[in-house]
């Protein structure tokens, strides 16, 4: 679910918490505390969830540029192999990737957890 709601801008980002009217502390990213927490700077252009995303195409082999808009990153993450039964494969990196990313975001907000890159990737690579 929370890649498909990610795809859709249908979040809990702060940006879209503060439009839904509720409060947050302040609207920064949750990561690396420079930007607006949206869920393009979140998921890929934070400088935190870049590096996610670069030791996942190191991991893969992969060199690439990444895109910020989710739909734009999802096709290219595909495209990078024609054969379907590795596109299948790739997808569900992907989601892990994303399914980890907001996880952790979550652990760190309401659980006043460290951010880990390792366990952030360990654990989207265990779930594929």
């Amino acid at each position: 679910m929370t890649w498909w709601r990610m795809l859709g801008n249908k979040i809990a980002t702060k940006v879209n918490l503060l439009k839904r009217g509720v409060a947050v502390r302040n609207g920064l990213g949750s990561f690396c505390r420079e930007k607006k927490e949206e869920y393009f700077h979140l998921f890929f252009d934070c400088r935190i969830s870049w590096f996610m995303w670069y030791l996942c195409y190191a991991w893969l082999g992969i060199t690439t540029i990444v895109h910020f808009h989710a739909y734009s990153h999802l096709l290219q993450f595909r495209l990078c192999n024609a054969l379907e039964s590795v596109n299948i494969v790739l997808d569900n990196i992907w989601i892990a990737m994303v399914s980890e990313i907001w996880h952790h975001i979550n652990k760190i907000v309401f659980n006043e957890r460290i951010l880990d890159f390792s366990e952030i990737f360990s654990l989207a690579q265990l779930k594929v």
